[in-house]
């Protein structure tokens, strides 16, 4: 099911970035067998670190 929606995501125009970033959530959600907390944690973790990425990546632009 999941490799649906990941074809629907490449599909729909979503980045590579993202659509890694769709496969390290699964992955942590429902390969890992951490309990909830645990994952929730390390999602909060993964969205951070993505977010920190954008804004690098906006400012490397924006000095072009």
């Amino acid at each position: 099911e999941f490799r649906r929606v990941l074809f629907r995501s490449k599909r729909h125009g979503f980045t590579q970035e993202t659509i890694g970033l769709l496969r390290r959530a699964y992955k942590i959600i429902y390969r890992q067998g951490l309990k909830v907390t645990e994952a929730l944690q390390e999602l909060q973790e993964m969205i951070e670190e993505a977010e920190k990425e954008l804004e690098r990546q906006k400012m490397w632009k924006s000095k072009k």
